[in-house]
Protein backbone atom coordinates (compact mmCIF):
# COMPACT_ATOMS: atom_id res chain seq x y z
CA UNK A 1 0.00 0.00 0.00
CA UNK A 2 1.25 3.60 -0.91
CA UNK A 3 2.18 5.86 1.60
CA UNK A 4 -0.46 8.51 0.64
CA UNK A 5 1.13 11.55 3.75
CA UNK A 6 3.46 11.65 5.63
CA UNK A 7 3.50 12.15 9.61
CA UNK A 8 6.02 14.68 11.77
CA UNK A 9 7.04 14.30 14.79
CA UNK A 10 9.62 15.97 17.11
CA UNK A 11 12.73 14.21 18.77
CA UNK A 12 13.59 15.35 22.19
CA UNK A 13 17.61 14.83 23.29
CA UNK A 14 19.55 15.71 26.21
CA UNK A 15 22.15 17.97 26.29
CA UNK A 16 24.64 18.42 29.31
CA UNK A 17 24.65 21.72 30.66
CA UNK A 18 26.02 20.82 34.45
CA UNK A 19 28.78 19.22 35.23
CA UNK A 20 27.89 18.51 39.13
CA UNK A 21 25.04 16.11 37.32
CA UNK A 22 23.21 13.85 39.79
CA UNK A 23 23.56 11.19 37.12
CA UNK A 24 26.99 11.32 38.07
CA UNK A 25 27.68 10.11 41.62
CA UNK A 26 29.62 7.50 41.82
CA UNK A 27 32.31 8.68 39.38
CA UNK A 28 35.17 11.23 39.66
CA UNK A 29 34.85 14.41 38.16
CA UNK A 30 37.40 14.37 35.81
CA UNK A 31 35.64 11.03 34.40
CA UNK A 32 32.65 13.04 34.61
CA UNK A 33 33.87 16.02 32.22
CA UNK A 34 34.85 13.17 30.01
CA UNK A 35 31.60 11.50 29.89
CA UNK A 36 29.72 14.95 29.34
CA UNK A 37 31.69 15.65 26.83
CA UNK A 38 31.20 12.79 24.88
CA UNK A 39 27.36 12.45 25.09
CA UNK A 40 27.67 16.56 23.70
CA UNK A 41 29.52 15.95 21.35
CA UNK A 42 27.72 12.71 20.04
CA UNK A 43 24.47 15.10 20.07
CA UNK A 44 26.46 17.51 17.41
CA UNK A 45 27.25 14.56 15.03
CA UNK A 46 23.71 12.81 15.46
CA UNK A 47 22.33 16.26 14.23
CA UNK A 48 24.61 15.97 11.33
CA UNK A 49 23.43 13.13 10.19
CA UNK A 50 26.80 11.01 11.55
CA UNK A 51 24.72 8.50 13.71
CA UNK A 52 26.95 5.75 13.37
CA UNK A 53 29.74 8.18 14.99
CA UNK A 54 27.19 9.30 17.43
CA UNK A 55 26.45 5.66 18.86
CA UNK A 56 30.10 5.08 19.17
CA UNK A 57 30.46 8.46 21.32
CA UNK A 58 27.61 7.51 23.28
CA UNK A 59 28.58 4.02 24.00
CA UNK A 60 32.06 5.78 24.84
CA UNK A 61 30.45 7.74 27.52
CA UNK A 62 28.30 4.60 29.10
CA UNK A 63 31.65 2.88 29.02
CA UNK A 64 32.23 5.53 31.89
CA UNK A 65 29.66 5.73 33.70
CA UNK A 66 26.92 2.66 32.65
CA UNK A 67 23.94 4.51 34.26
CA UNK A 68 24.03 8.01 32.85
CA UNK A 69 21.04 8.57 31.90
CA UNK A 70 21.08 10.82 29.22
CA UNK A 71 23.51 9.40 27.21
CA UNK A 72 21.14 6.15 27.66
CA UNK A 73 18.39 8.20 26.76
CA UNK A 74 20.61 9.90 23.38
CA UNK A 75 22.25 6.31 22.24
CA UNK A 76 17.99 5.22 22.55
CA UNK A 77 16.86 7.53 19.98
CA UNK A 78 20.19 7.33 17.85
CA UNK A 79 19.61 3.71 17.52
CA UNK A 80 15.51 4.28 16.83
CA UNK A 81 17.24 6.51 13.74
CA UNK A 82 19.20 3.74 12.51
CA UNK A 83 15.83 1.18 12.61
CA UNK A 84 17.14 -0.46 15.66
CA UNK A 85 14.14 -0.67 17.84
CA UNK A 86 15.39 -3.67 20.29
CA UNK A 87 18.61 -2.20 20.85
CA UNK A 88 16.87 1.39 20.74
CA UNK A 89 14.07 0.18 23.56
CA UNK A 90 16.62 -1.20 25.57
CA UNK A 91 18.45 1.76 25.93
CA UNK A 92 15.53 4.51 27.04
CA UNK A 93 13.96 1.35 29.10
CA UNK A 94 17.06 1.00 31.28
CA UNK A 95 17.51 5.19 31.12
CA UNK A 96 13.66 4.91 32.76
CA UNK A 97 14.93 2.73 35.17
CA UNK A 98 17.26 4.85 36.45
CA UNK A 99 14.41 8.03 36.22
CA UNK A 100 11.27 8.01 34.49
CA UNK A 101 11.46 11.80 33.84
CA UNK A 102 9.43 13.32 31.27
CA UNK A 103 11.78 13.32 28.33
CA UNK A 104 12.86 9.86 28.69
CA UNK A 105 9.12 8.97 28.63
CA UNK A 106 8.07 11.36 25.53
CA UNK A 107 11.34 9.45 23.41
CA UNK A 108 10.05 6.23 24.68
CA UNK A 109 6.93 7.09 23.14
CA UNK A 110 8.36 8.10 19.87
CA UNK A 111 10.52 4.44 19.16
CA UNK A 112 7.69 2.71 20.70
CA UNK A 113 5.61 4.30 17.75
CA UNK A 114 8.26 3.36 15.45
CA UNK A 115 8.58 -0.10 16.42
CA UNK A 116 4.53 -0.51 15.90
CA UNK A 117 3.68 -0.54 19.56
CA UNK A 118 1.40 1.98 19.97
CA UNK A 119 -0.68 1.01 22.79
CA UNK A 120 2.69 1.35 25.03
CA UNK A 121 3.78 4.76 22.81
CA UNK A 122 0.43 5.71 24.39
CA UNK A 123 0.97 5.05 27.65
CA UNK A 124 4.80 6.64 27.32
CA UNK A 125 3.46 9.85 26.08
CA UNK A 126 0.62 9.90 28.78
CA UNK A 127 3.28 9.15 31.80
CA UNK A 128 4.97 12.27 30.40
CA UNK A 129 2.05 14.25 30.04
CA UNK A 130 1.19 13.65 33.51
CA UNK A 131 3.80 15.62 34.52
CA UNK A 132 4.59 18.05 31.56
CA UNK A 133 1.48 19.02 30.50
CA UNK A 134 2.73 21.73 28.31
CA UNK A 135 5.34 19.08 26.87
CA UNK A 136 4.48 20.01 23.10
CA UNK A 137 6.23 16.97 21.73
CA UNK A 138 4.24 14.33 23.76
CA UNK A 139 1.09 16.03 22.77
CA UNK A 140 2.03 15.78 19.43
CA UNK A 141 4.07 12.08 19.61
CA UNK A 142 0.00 10.92 21.31
CA UNK A 143 -2.01 12.22 18.71
CA UNK A 144 0.05 9.75 16.17
CA UNK A 145 -0.07 7.01 18.33
CA UNK A 146 -3.97 7.26 18.73
CA UNK A 147 -4.21 8.31 15.12
CA UNK A 148 -2.64 4.52 14.20
CA UNK A 149 -4.54 2.87 16.95
CA UNK A 150 -8.08 4.32 14.36
CA UNK A 151 -8.63 6.89 17.45
CA UNK A 152 -9.03 9.54 15.18
CA UNK A 153 -11.01 12.16 17.56
CA UNK A 154 -8.57 11.13 20.22
CA UNK A 155 -5.59 12.55 18.11
CA UNK A 156 -7.57 15.94 17.52
CA UNK A 157 -7.81 16.31 20.15
CA UNK A 158 -4.42 15.78 21.15
CA UNK A 159 -3.23 17.50 18.01
CA UNK A 160 -5.95 20.52 19.45
CA UNK A 161 -3.62 20.53 22.92
CA UNK A 162 -0.60 20.61 21.31
CA UNK A 163 -1.55 23.78 18.81
CA UNK A 164 -2.83 25.29 22.46
CA UNK A 165 0.97 25.35 23.13
CA UNK A 166 2.29 26.71 20.14
CA UNK A 167 -0.38 27.49 16.94
CA UNK A 168 2.09 27.86 14.66
CA UNK A 169 4.10 24.48 14.66
CA UNK A 170 3.94 23.31 11.24
CA UNK A 171 4.87 19.62 12.26
CA UNK A 172 1.60 19.11 14.52
CA UNK A 173 -0.23 21.35 12.04
CA UNK A 174 0.97 18.80 9.09
CA UNK A 175 -0.37 16.05 11.52
CA UNK A 176 -3.33 17.64 12.59
CA UNK A 177 -4.87 17.87 8.46
CA UNK A 178 -3.90 14.33 8.36
CA UNK A 179 -6.50 12.88 10.97
CA UNK A 180 -8.76 15.88 9.63
CA UNK A 181 -8.82 14.44 5.86
CA UNK A 182 -8.67 10.91 7.30
CA UNK A 183 -12.09 11.99 9.04
CA UNK A 184 -13.36 13.69 5.48
CA UNK A 185 -13.10 16.84 6.85
CA UNK A 186 -11.50 18.12 3.59
CA UNK A 187 -12.47 21.84 4.42
CA UNK A 188 -10.91 22.11 7.28
CA UNK A 189 -7.75 19.97 6.98
CA UNK A 190 -6.82 21.98 3.75
CA UNK A 191 -7.18 25.57 5.60
CA UNK A 192 -4.78 23.72 8.33
CA UNK A 193 -2.23 22.93 5.52
CA UNK A 194 -2.35 26.40 3.86
CA UNK A 195 -2.23 27.74 7.35
CA UNK A 196 1.31 25.94 7.78
CA UNK A 197 2.11 26.93 4.37
CA UNK A 198 1.72 30.48 5.51
CA UNK A 199 4.21 29.60 7.90
CA UNK A 200 6.66 27.91 6.18
CA UNK A 201 6.20 27.43 2.28
CA UNK A 202 9.18 25.24 1.89
CA UNK A 203 7.92 22.17 3.62
CA UNK A 204 7.54 19.41 0.44
CA UNK A 205 5.08 17.26 2.92
CA UNK A 206 2.71 20.07 3.39
CA UNK A 207 2.42 20.10 -0.21
CA UNK A 208 1.86 16.71 -0.71
CA UNK A 209 -0.67 16.75 1.72
CA UNK A 210 -2.29 19.79 0.92
CA UNK A 211 -2.61 17.87 -2.54
CA UNK A 212 -3.92 14.57 -1.17
CA UNK A 213 -6.92 16.89 0.63
CA UNK A 214 -7.59 17.72 -2.50
CA UNK A 215 -7.73 15.47 -4.21
CA UNK A 216 -9.47 13.92 -1.86
CA UNK A 217 -12.31 16.84 -2.22
CA UNK A 218 -12.68 16.23 -5.86
CA UNK A 219 -10.92 19.37 -6.51
CA UNK A 220 -8.13 17.64 -9.11
CA UNK A 221 -6.65 20.85 -10.58
CA UNK A 222 -6.20 22.42 -7.30
CA UNK A 223 -4.34 19.31 -5.55
CA UNK A 224 -2.36 18.84 -8.94
CA UNK A 225 -0.89 22.79 -8.41
CA UNK A 226 -0.23 21.89 -4.59
CA UNK A 227 1.54 18.35 -5.69
CA UNK A 228 3.38 20.46 -8.54
CA UNK A 229 5.15 22.65 -5.76
CA UNK A 230 6.20 19.67 -3.58
CA UNK A 231 7.87 18.30 -6.50
CA UNK A 232 9.62 21.99 -6.89
CA UNK A 233 11.02 21.00 -2.98
CA UNK A 234 11.74 17.45 -3.47
CA UNK A 235 11.62 15.83 -6.94
CA UNK A 236 12.80 13.12 -6.59
CA UNK A 237 9.10 11.79 -4.26
CA UNK A 238 8.24 8.75 -6.18
CA UNK A 239 4.72 8.67 -3.74
CA UNK A 240 4.50 12.65 -5.09
CA UNK A 241 4.96 11.52 -9.03
CA UNK A 242 2.52 8.47 -8.62
CA UNK A 243 0.05 10.74 -7.26
CA UNK A 244 -0.13 13.35 -9.37
CA UNK A 245 0.02 10.51 -12.18
CA UNK A 246 -3.33 9.70 -10.82
CA UNK A 247 -4.89 13.17 -11.07
CA UNK A 248 -4.04 13.64 -14.92
CA UNK A 249 -5.41 10.06 -15.28
CA UNK A 250 -9.08 11.01 -13.64
CA UNK A 251 -8.92 13.93 -15.69
CA UNK A 252 -7.92 11.95 -18.84
CA UNK A 253 -5.05 13.91 -19.57
CA UNK A 254 -3.05 10.88 -20.20
CA UNK A 255 0.36 11.54 -21.92
CA UNK A 256 1.03 13.75 -18.40
CA UNK A 257 -0.47 10.88 -16.44
CA UNK A 258 2.44 8.44 -18.06
CA UNK A 259 4.93 10.76 -17.70
CA UNK A 260 4.39 10.85 -13.80
CA UNK A 261 3.72 7.20 -13.66
CA UNK A 262 6.86 6.70 -15.34
CA UNK A 263 8.73 9.44 -13.64
CA UNK A 264 7.77 7.34 -10.27
CA UNK A 265 8.43 4.10 -11.82
CA UNK A 266 12.61 5.74 -12.10
CA UNK A 267 12.67 6.91 -8.53
CA UNK A 268 11.46 3.77 -7.18
CA UNK A 269 10.99 0.40 -9.32
CA UNK A 270 10.04 -2.07 -6.96
CA UNK A 271 6.29 -0.22 -6.11
CA UNK A 272 3.39 -2.94 -8.64
CA UNK A 273 0.81 -0.14 -8.14
CA UNK A 274 2.88 2.51 -10.06
CA UNK A 275 2.90 0.27 -13.22
CA UNK A 276 -0.63 -1.02 -13.04
CA UNK A 277 -1.25 2.39 -13.20
CA UNK A 278 1.14 2.92 -15.87
CA UNK A 279 -0.64 0.15 -17.72
CA UNK A 280 -3.94 1.86 -17.42
CA UNK A 281 -2.64 4.90 -18.64
CA UNK A 282 -1.88 3.57 -21.92
CA UNK A 283 -4.82 1.50 -22.26
CA UNK A 284 -6.43 3.96 -21.90
CA UNK A 285 -4.12 5.75 -25.15
CA UNK A 286 -4.77 2.01 -27.12
CA UNK A 287 -0.85 1.88 -26.62
CA UNK A 288 -1.18 -1.94 -25.92
CA UNK A 289 2.11 -3.08 -26.36
CA UNK A 290 3.63 -0.47 -23.86
CA UNK A 291 0.31 -1.33 -21.49
CA UNK A 292 1.44 -5.23 -21.48
CA UNK A 293 5.16 -4.59 -20.70
CA UNK A 294 3.69 -2.68 -17.82
CA UNK A 295 1.60 -5.02 -16.69
CA UNK A 296 4.06 -7.29 -16.52
CA UNK A 297 6.33 -5.66 -14.42
CA UNK A 298 3.78 -5.19 -12.01
CA UNK A 299 2.98 -8.50 -12.15
CA UNK A 300 6.67 -9.50 -11.29
CA UNK A 301 6.73 -8.01 -7.96
CA UNK A 302 3.51 -8.97 -7.14
CA UNK A 303 2.88 -12.50 -9.04
CA UNK A 304 -0.56 -13.40 -8.03
CA UNK A 305 -3.10 -10.46 -8.41
CA UNK A 306 -5.80 -11.30 -10.44
CA UNK A 307 -6.87 -7.42 -11.21
CA UNK A 308 -3.61 -7.11 -13.11
CA UNK A 309 -3.50 -10.45 -14.78
CA UNK A 310 -6.95 -9.60 -16.14
CA UNK A 311 -6.01 -6.09 -17.36
CA UNK A 312 -2.80 -7.92 -18.83
CA UNK A 313 -5.57 -10.61 -20.96
CA UNK A 314 -7.69 -7.69 -21.85
CA UNK A 315 -4.23 -5.37 -23.73
CA UNK A 316 -3.09 -9.32 -25.06
CA UNK A 317 -6.91 -9.64 -26.30
CA UNK A 318 -6.69 -5.84 -27.85
CA UNK A 319 -3.56 -6.73 -29.97
CA UNK A 320 -5.43 -10.11 -31.45
CA UNK A 321 -2.93 -11.92 -28.48
CA UNK A 322 -6.40 -14.55 -27.87
CA UNK A 323 -4.01 -17.52 -26.71
CA UNK A 324 -2.39 -15.07 -24.48
CA UNK A 325 -4.94 -13.03 -22.94
CA UNK A 326 -6.74 -16.50 -22.66
CA UNK A 327 -3.68 -17.75 -20.85
CA UNK A 328 -4.01 -15.11 -18.40
CA UNK A 329 -7.61 -14.59 -18.00
CA UNK A 330 -7.05 -18.47 -16.70
CA UNK A 331 -4.69 -17.83 -14.21
CA UNK A 332 -6.84 -14.90 -12.66
CA UNK A 333 -9.42 -17.39 -12.66
CA UNK A 334 -7.24 -19.59 -10.60
CA UNK A 335 -7.03 -16.82 -8.21
CA UNK A 336 -10.48 -15.40 -8.51
CA UNK A 337 -12.99 -18.01 -9.56
CA UNK A 338 -15.54 -15.69 -9.20
CA UNK A 339 -14.15 -12.98 -11.06
CA UNK A 340 -17.34 -12.24 -13.00
CA UNK A 341 -15.29 -9.70 -15.61
CA UNK A 342 -12.61 -12.10 -16.55
CA UNK A 343 -15.03 -14.93 -17.17
CA UNK A 344 -16.95 -12.60 -19.62
CA UNK A 345 -13.68 -11.50 -21.21
CA UNK A 346 -12.50 -14.73 -21.89
CA UNK A 347 -15.54 -16.31 -22.87
CA UNK A 348 -15.33 -13.49 -25.87
CA UNK A 349 -11.68 -14.88 -26.40
CA UNK A 350 -12.54 -18.33 -26.42
CA UNK A 351 -15.23 -17.45 -29.33
CA UNK A 352 -12.99 -15.38 -31.24
CA UNK A 353 -10.31 -18.50 -31.33
CA UNK A 354 -13.69 -20.71 -32.16
CA UNK A 355 -13.55 -22.67 -28.91
CA UNK A 356 -17.11 -22.31 -28.69
CA UNK A 357 -17.62 -25.10 -26.23
CA UNK A 358 -15.00 -23.34 -24.02
CA UNK A 359 -16.25 -19.93 -24.38
CA UNK A 360 -20.40 -21.37 -23.72
CA UNK A 361 -18.73 -23.10 -20.40
CA UNK A 362 -17.38 -19.22 -19.59
CA UNK A 363 -20.55 -17.55 -20.50
CA UNK A 364 -22.19 -20.10 -18.58
CA UNK A 365 -20.92 -19.26 -15.54
CA UNK A 366 -20.77 -15.59 -16.07
CA UNK A 367 -24.73 -16.05 -16.13
CA UNK A 368 -24.40 -16.98 -12.93
CA UNK A 369 -22.45 -14.81 -10.94
CA UNK A 370 -23.99 -11.97 -12.97
CA UNK A 371 -27.74 -13.40 -13.79
CA UNK A 372 -29.22 -9.31 -14.07
CA UNK A 373 -26.41 -8.52 -17.14
CA UNK A 374 -27.86 -8.74 -20.39
CA UNK A 375 -24.53 -9.55 -21.69
CA UNK A 376 -24.32 -13.23 -20.45
CA UNK A 377 -27.58 -15.08 -22.30
CA UNK A 378 -26.48 -12.45 -25.31
CA UNK A 379 -22.88 -13.78 -25.83
CA UNK A 380 -23.87 -17.09 -25.03
CA UNK A 381 -26.45 -16.89 -27.76
CA UNK A 382 -23.94 -16.11 -30.14
CA UNK A 383 -21.75 -19.16 -28.91
CA UNK A 384 -24.74 -21.52 -29.71
CA UNK A 385 -25.35 -19.94 -32.65
CA UNK A 386 -21.78 -20.02 -34.08
CA UNK A 387 -22.05 -23.87 -32.94
CA UNK A 388 -24.93 -24.46 -35.24
CA UNK A 389 -27.21 -25.01 -31.91
CA UNK A 390 -29.76 -22.85 -33.16
CA UNK A 391 -32.23 -23.87 -30.58
CA UNK A 392 -30.27 -22.94 -27.62
CA UNK A 393 -29.50 -19.60 -29.32
CA UNK A 394 -33.03 -19.03 -29.62
CA UNK A 395 -33.69 -19.79 -25.58
CA UNK A 396 -30.17 -17.66 -25.23
CA UNK A 397 -31.32 -15.00 -26.83
CA UNK A 398 -34.44 -14.56 -25.49
CA UNK A 399 -33.68 -14.69 -22.13
CA UNK A 400 -31.29 -11.97 -22.78
CA UNK A 401 -34.62 -9.75 -23.61
CA UNK A 402 -36.46 -10.72 -21.22
CA UNK A 403 -33.42 -8.65 -19.54
CA UNK A 404 -33.55 -5.68 -21.33
CA UNK A 405 -36.79 -5.47 -24.34
CA UNK A 406 -35.33 -2.70 -25.78
CA UNK A 407 -31.56 -3.87 -26.70
CA UNK A 408 -31.92 -3.81 -30.55
CA UNK A 409 -29.20 -6.10 -30.92
CA UNK A 410 -30.51 -9.08 -29.06
CA UNK A 411 -34.14 -9.08 -31.21
CA UNK A 412 -31.96 -8.78 -34.69
CA UNK A 413 -29.56 -12.12 -33.28
CA UNK A 414 -32.29 -13.98 -32.31
CA UNK A 415 -34.12 -13.01 -36.09
CA UNK A 416 -30.77 -14.78 -36.88
CA UNK A 417 -30.89 -17.82 -35.51
CA UNK A 418 -35.08 -18.24 -35.87
CA UNK A 419 -34.65 -17.88 -39.69
CA UNK A 420 -31.89 -21.10 -39.47
CA UNK A 421 -34.41 -22.77 -37.86
CA UNK A 422 -37.05 -22.34 -40.60
CA UNK A 423 -38.96 -20.12 -39.02
CA UNK A 424 -39.07 -16.61 -41.50
CA UNK A 425 -42.41 -14.74 -40.55
CA UNK A 426 -40.89 -14.99 -36.56
CA UNK A 427 -37.51 -13.98 -37.75
CA UNK A 428 -38.74 -11.33 -39.85
CA UNK A 429 -40.72 -10.01 -37.15
CA UNK A 430 -37.62 -9.66 -34.74
CA UNK A 431 -35.39 -8.09 -37.06
CA UNK A 432 -38.20 -5.52 -37.60
CA UNK A 433 -38.39 -5.35 -34.23
CA UNK A 434 -34.30 -4.63 -33.87
CA UNK A 435 -34.60 -1.67 -36.73
CA UNK A 436 -37.16 -0.18 -35.03
CA UNK A 437 -35.20 -0.25 -31.85
CA UNK A 438 -32.24 0.87 -33.88
CA UNK A 439 -32.60 2.35 -37.50
CA UNK A 440 -28.78 1.47 -37.96
CA UNK A 441 -29.73 -2.34 -38.21
CA UNK A 442 -30.54 -3.66 -41.40
CA UNK A 443 -33.52 -6.05 -41.85
CA UNK A 444 -31.51 -8.15 -43.97
CA UNK A 445 -30.57 -12.26 -42.78
CA UNK A 446 -27.11 -12.31 -41.75
CA UNK A 447 -24.44 -13.67 -39.38
CA UNK A 448 -25.13 -12.33 -35.88
CA UNK A 449 -23.60 -9.46 -34.15
CA UNK A 450 -21.52 -9.53 -30.95
CA UNK A 451 -20.53 -7.59 -28.53
CA UNK A 452 -17.55 -6.03 -27.17
CA UNK A 453 -15.54 -7.45 -23.87
CA UNK A 454 -15.50 -5.84 -20.93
Amino acid sequence: MRMRCRFAYAFVFFTVMCIASSAFAQVGVSQENKAAALNNQGLRLFASGQTDSAIMLYKEALAIDPNYREALSNLGLAFDKEGKEEEALAALQKAADIQADPQTQTNLGLVYFHAGRFEDSVAAYRAALAHTPQNLAAWNGLGAALYKQGKVDDALSAYKKALDIDPHETDVMNNFGVALDQQKQYTAAIAVYEAALGVNPKVADLWQNLGTAYADSGDADNAIQAYLKCMNLRPKNANAWFQLGRLYARKQEFDDAISSFEESASLDANEPETFINLGAAYSAKQQFPQAVTSYEKALALKPNEATTLAALGNSYEMQGRYADSIKAYQTALTLRPDFAMVLYNLGVAQERTGDLGDAIASFQKYEKFQPDDIRGPFELGNSYFNKGQYSLAVDSYRAAIALNPNSALPHYNLGQALERLGDTAAAQAELDKAHKLDPKIGVSFAAPKASKNQ
